[in-house]
């Protein structure tokens, strides 16, 4: 043991400062200790007040849009597609084939992201205005209604059938008969919204209902014609994915009411005149078990087309195409029913024909 020596001892008011230096110390590191812990419980609370709404909602609506077939939502996540479609190349943003019996995803391109539907928007104003109208209802075209862009040959004053009318609306895309359809069935329409005044309102808002319903979980409207509202901001917006969904639906449902888009023309008449019209899907007449088709196009979607057929008997299959072009649309529809017929020819029969993600 070393010896303790002389000067390790100090007087005793050397002892004393040096306690008190000590016990001021302590004190230091107990406040700053103190201190720290209260500024990190006031982070934690202020980062849970931030995130906790968006927890919330994230769960509530995971509850309330849950869809019942996650197998097809977690294969549309992601492209996929059979290796017949592999050397295809798509001017479209979007491009989606869907074998609606099966259930099964063909090809995805960019399947869940919500892009402008133009005109396929008219496809759940023919679904809204079919469960609101008995069949002998008629329907009386007025001045507002013609004032929509584009002319469809529609006069004031005339008189159709609600389904004539329906079906001109689907085949050359009248935006005038989707006018005179929304405000007539939406005045019919009883809602408890008090902000809904107009017939248009209520009916917009029974076509966002119905995607609601049919888990269209990137689609919501707001006209009743696809038209752009503004340079900036579409009339609608939808995922290939989702309007594979609508036209599956429809042809399901109502197929009698999408058949007029199957005709390369069709003679539609009202009280006083005939119409001749030609369906905007220039290729209709080329498609082999064609259920259902329609197209679209405004400046802030591009070219859009939809169609359901059956690339063998009783065996439906929907494609979409988003964000071509005016020609470029039926190119890539073209190309996507040629690989589509291709894989059918091929043993379907077999697992490994179809690349899928569970």
């Amino acid at each position: 043991m070393t010896p303790m020596t002389r000067s390790a001892i100090k007087p005793i008011s050397q002892q004393s400062s040096q306690s008190e230096t000590i016990t001021v110390s302590t004190n230091d590191r107990g406040y700053a200790r103190i201190f720290g812990r209260i500024a990190l419980y006031g982070l934690f609370i202020v980062s849970a007040y931030l995130t906790l709404p968006d927890i919330m909602r994230y769960l509530f609506s995971t509850q309330e849009n849950s869809v019942p077939n996650p197998t097809l939502l977690s294969c549309v996540a992601c492209d996929v597609s059979s290796d017949l479609f592999d050397d295809i190349t798509l001017e479209a943003r979007a491009a989606y084939v869907y074998d609606i019996g099966s259930q099964k995803t063909l090809f995805a391109k960019n399947a869940e992201v919500q892009l402008p539907l133009a005109s396929l928007t008219k496809g759940m104003t023919a679904l809204v205005v079919r469960t609101h109208l008995s069949a002998d209802a008629t329907i009386t075209i007025f001045e507002d209604d013609l004032s929509e862009e584009g002319d469809s040959g529609l006069s004031a004053h005339e008189v159709f059938s609600y389904d004539d009318l329906s079906d001109m609306m689907l085949s050359v895309s009248s935006n005038d008969g989707a006018r005179a359809l929304a405000r007539s069935v939406g005045m019919s329409i009883k809602t408890d919204d008090i902000s809904l005044k107009t017939g248009r309102g209520r009916f917009i808002d029974a076509m966002n209902t119905v995607a609601r319903e049919l888990a269209l979980t990137q689609t919501f409207f707001q006209n009743e014609t696809g038209l752009d509202e503004s340079i900036y901001t579409a009339g609608a917006y939808g995922s290939a994915h989702d309007m594979a969904l609508l036209y599956a639906h429809i042809v399901k449902e109502f197929p009698d009411m999408i058949e007029a888009t199957t005709y390369s023309s069709l003679i539609v008449s009202s009280d006083t005149r005939v119409h001749t019209v030609h369906n905007t899907n220039m290729i209709a007449g080329d498609i082999p078990g064609l259920s259902a088709s329609k197209t679209g196009f405004t400046d802030l979607a591009g070219g859009n087309l939809v169609i359901v057929f059956e690339p063998e008997p009783l065996h439906p299959v929907a494609i979409v195409v988003l964000g071509s072009s005016r020609e470029g649309r039926f190119s890539d529809m073209r190309a996507l029913i040629a690989a589509t017929m291709n894989t059918y020819a091929r043993d379907m029969s077999s697992p490994d024909d179809i690349s899928r993600t569970d």
